[in-house]
């Protein structure tokens, strides 16, 4: 089980289908807002968020939240294309990893596992 968290529909549709066909159940959000609101949000396996959300909260923010809902450490992996020194101080204690756009999927994989 994946959760999605990005904004970009294009990212979403090729993430998704990637997914999709190595036997992932994928479930996608738009904002970080819409995905909190999911129910069983704490319970996915996985999570791909994009950092720049168009939600007041960012993906580093979503992890935060999903995380104090969890006992266990999330397995996740945060993409973007930001670069500003603003985004690389708020992420350099990040505890997940970050890649940058476009994403290359043999690096997304090794960086969930």
């Amino acid at each position: 089980n994946v959760v999605v968290v990005e904004d970009d529909a294009l990212v979403v549709a090729g993430m998704a289908t990637l997914l999709q066909e190595l036997g992932a159940a994928v479930r996608y959000f738009n904002t970080a807002e819409e995905a909190l609101l999911y129910a069983a949000v704490a319970h996915a396996d996985y999570y791909i968020v994009d950092y720049a959300l168009s939600g007041e909260l960012n993906g580093l923010d979503f992890l935060h939240a999903v995380q104090h809902k969890r006992i266990i450490p999330l397995r996740a992996v945060v993409i973007t294309g930001e670069t500003s020194s603003y985004f690389i101080r708020s992420a350099e204690n990040s505890p997940w990893p970050v890649l940058h756009k476009p994403v290359n999927y043999v690096k997304l994989a090794s960086a969930l596992s």
